[in-house]
């Protein structure tokens, strides 16, 4: 097995494990106060869950990207969600809410947050001072009473890890991956869990620290101390973020596949967590270990269901929908320049194109100047056309033209003078090329 295939396998079991975390995560939410059991273990799992996930999805977005392609990715799939969730919290659970695009439902931020961040990370250069300006952020963000307001908190808060992550190397995971080192991974990871089941204030705070939405105030925190929790709460995320890159298996396992699939699973049980949360009371008590165990044993089973095709290829084709649009577009403009190349307007001197309303909208023109040869002086392409190649077709026939009619061409339009460079096919109809040429051409 290649390195890089190890390393791809390492980071599917990481994202595997964390999917199974956020779904845990939200379905002990309403229990947390039931047993002691469901206190850690939402405690361990709000320590680091989020800023990991973010971590990773910052080092797989090491490109840059074009803000068109995340609005087809991320954008138009997060609106698509928001309409949904609107409709199923209307319709199906009969809670009243309103389409609050601003106001992101349950965990569909983390698109709205994803997008802003890719975009906004590029920005950032690769320094020391850089990554303390966004901790400080972090901090400060705090003081301010936004809630969820385009889930600005949120978006604050996290990106330091989504940095991190973009700014990490293979190499350097590759150094967490050393038989010596993850042995004192290990032991780091069991050292800080242990830290912080020992501490009776972080079990009551940490979690409602890590939503990354709630300000100091909210928290009924001083800024003193809501400033050093909130150190505190990055260092252990980042401890225990980077400590499980060197304990986790690098190996394909039988569940490795659900890290390429978390997507689904992430829109999909929220939906199932919504209406246990309305309609039932079954995720409400969680006092005996039995109910706790039947609970966890059907959020794995979540899980694995909605990593199934049905519905991964829900969201894949959600996530395409853009593209599809776009692509649909494209086609359409390729049956109207075929179109247009049909119905040009073949005229002695000119050929045109003109719209349903008799307006021009292309043109080349090249009037006589003897009768064996004409001059090439003007390409015309409206706005409207530009882009699709409209000036190309035109001189293609115009030179075909002037070809069947044995005439020479005068080059005087700048265009003209291009087109015919690259193209020496048509060498045989240029008499000549001008000094100097216009055209209002767009290719």
């Amino acid at each position: 097995m290649k390195k890089n295939d190890q390393r791809d396998y390492l980071l599917d079991n990481y994202k595997t494990l964390l999917i199974f975390l956020i779904v845990i995560g939200h379905f002990i939410e309403q229990s947390y106060d039931s047993n002691i059991f469901i206190q850690y273990l939402k405690l361990g799992i709000y320590a680091f869950h989020v800023p990991a996930f973010v971590f990773l999805s910052g080092y797989f977005s090491k490109k840059n990207y074009l803000i068109s392609d995340m609005v087809g990715k991320l954008l138009i799939p997060f609106f698509v969600y928001e309409v949904i969730y609107y409709l199923f919290y209307t319709y199906f659970l009969q809670v009243e809410t309103e389409l609050y695009i601003i106001y992101p439902k349950f965990s569909l931020w983390y698109l709205w947050c994803l997008f802003f961040w890719r975009i906004i990370a590029p920005r950032f250069k690769q320094s020391a001072l850089w990554y303390a300006l966004t901790i400080a952020a972090g901090l400060l963000i705090g003081f301010v009473p936004l809630d969820n307001l385009l889930s600005l908190p949120r978006m604050i808060f996290f990106f330091p890890f989504f940095l991190a992550g973009r700014w990490i190397t293979s190499e350097q995971i590759a150094v967490f991956r050393r038989k010596k080192h993850r042995i004192f991974c290990i032991s780091i990871l069991v050292l800080t869990f242990g830290l912080l089941f020992l501490s009776d204030y972080f079990i009551g705070i940490l979690p409602k620290l890590f939503y990354g939405r709630y300000d100091y105030k909210f928290l009924e925190q001083s800024i003193a101390v809501g400033m050093l929790c909130r150190l505190v709460c990055y260092l252990t995320a980042f401890i225990i973020t980077l400590v499980l890159i060197g304990s986790l298996s690098a190996k394909r396992r039988v569940w490795t596949y659900i890290g390429e699939r978390t997507m689904a699973i992430y829109i999909f049980h929220g939906l199932v967590y919504n209406f246990l949360k309305e309609k039932t009371t079954l995720i409400d008590d969680l006092a005996s270990p039995t109910a706790t165990i039947l609970l966890l044993a059907g959020c794995i089973g979540l899980v694995f269901l909605f990593s199934l095709p049905p519905f991964t290829g829900i969201t894949v084709f959600i996530s395409s929908i853009w593209g599809r649009l776009t692509d649909w577009m494209k086609a359409r403009k390729k049956i109207k320049m075929e179109d247009m190349n049909m119905n040009f307007n073949y005229g002695i001197n000119q050929i045109a194109y003109y719209d349903e309303n008799d307006k021009l909208i292309a043109e080349v023109t090249f009037p006589d100047v003897d009768d064996h040869t004409v001059n090439i002086d003007r390409t015309f392409v409206d706005e409207s056309l530009r882009g699709q190649g409209v000036a190309g077709k035109l001189m293609e026939a115009a030179a075909g033209q002037l070809r069947t009619q044995k005439k020479k061409a005068l080059l005087t339009c700048s265009y003209a003078q291009k087109w015919f460079g690259r193209h020496p096919e048509y060498n045989d109809v240029v008499k000549e090329v001008a000094d100097r040429g216009k055209d209002e051409a767009g290719r």
